[in-house]
């Protein structure tokens, strides 16, 4: 049987229950939640250290199936000093190669967004507090959102991992931008 078939076997689409977030980032995660918001798994991605598209296959194809919304986080260019680099390149091209595993995995083009980073901050993190950092705020915001579970998204030195921390605020945009379609279908 073919990877694809792989796959798909596991899950007719009403069977969808699961929010994907993922920060496609050097050192990003991707984060699982349930339809209520609870933390299903939380994956870390080290890009540097792995042979991306063939770990990743392995270890997200029992997961597709299940997929009911997916939100990536979108490379976005910079002007200036921080113009697009080979970093964001890389970053644009794993976005891609996640849609494409999703896509192959049976998710829906429909069911998939890509997020900007200002979008997802602004609706789950909200306005920062004077001072201080997005990835604080993110990390902090992580914590509240997954309760309890937060030692899925934890390092070895008890910090949160910023790219799992960011791909639980990804998934709980996802799941609002989820939520509000099934009412706005509803009527």
């Amino acid at each position: 049987m073919s990877w694809v078939a792989d796959l798909v076997e596991d899950g007719a689409a009403s069977d969808r229950d699961l929010i994907v977030g993922i920060d496609p980032g050097r050192d990003g995660g991707v984060a699982v939640l349930s339809k209520a918001g609870e933390l299903v798994d939380a994956i870390r991605i080290e890009w540097a250290t792995i042979s991306p598209t063939h770990w990743l296959m392995s270890k997200t194809k029992r997961l597709w199936p299940r997929v009911a919304f997916l939100a990536v986080e979108e490379p976005i260019a910079y002007k200036g000093k921080d113009a697009l680099t080979s970093s964001m390149m890389k970053v644009a091209l794993q976005s891609g190669v996640w849609i494409g595993i999703a896509r192959a995995g049976g998710v829906e083009e429909t069911r998939i967004i890509l997020v900007r980073p200002q979008t997802w901050q602004a609706k789950v993190i909200g306005p920062l507090r004077r001072g201080m950092p997005t990835k604080a705020a993110s990390k902090e915001t992580a914590r509240r959102l997954v309760g309890a579970a937060h030692e899925r998204i934890r390092l070895r030195n008890d910090s949160i991992h910023d790219g799992l921390a960011d791909a639980v605020c990804i998934a709980e945009y996802g799941r609002a931008q989820f939520v509000r379609s099934l009412v706005l279908a509803a009527g």
